[in-house]
C-alpha cells in the first residue's frame, strides 16, 4: 500500500502476515477493512456501503493513546479491497467478523 506522501507499506508474500482483514455483509450493507500496524500506529483501510451510501478511506489509530483519525477518500476511485480477502488472514480480535 502507498500513502499520499508516496511511502510504501508492504508485507512479504505469500502470507502477507502483517495485514489482516475483516468483512461483514448483510442486505444493503457491506463493510471491508484491511489493517496493519507500524510504529505504534494502526492503519485501517476501509470500504463501507450501507443503504445506498458508500464511504472509503483510512483510519489511523495512535496505539499509545487510542486516538483515532479518519481520512475519507474525496472520490470513488477503484476499490479492490475485496480481492485481498482470499490472500489475508482474518483479524479475529475485531468485532466486525470475517464473512
Amino acid at each position: 500500500m502507498k500513502n499520499a506522501n508516496g511511502k510504501v507499506f508492504s508485507s512479504s508474500s505469500p502470507a502477507y502476515s502483517d495485514f489482516l482483514y475483516n468483512h461483514y455483509s448483510r442486505y444493503q450493507t457491506d463493510y471491508i477493512n484491511v489493517a496493519f500496524t507500524k510504529d505504534n500506529f494502526k492503519y485501517t483501510v476501509f470500504s463501507n456501503y450501507e443503504d445506498g451510501e458508500s464511504t472509503k478511506g483510512v483510519t489511523v489509530t495512535n496505539m499509545k493513546n487510542n486516538r483515532e483519525y479518519t481520512y475519507n477518500c474525496k472520490g470513488e476511485g477503484v476499490d479492490k479491497l475485496s480481492d485481498l480477502i482470499s490472500k489475508l488472514q482474518c483479524d479475529k480480535g475485531s468485532s466486525l467478523g470475517c464473512q
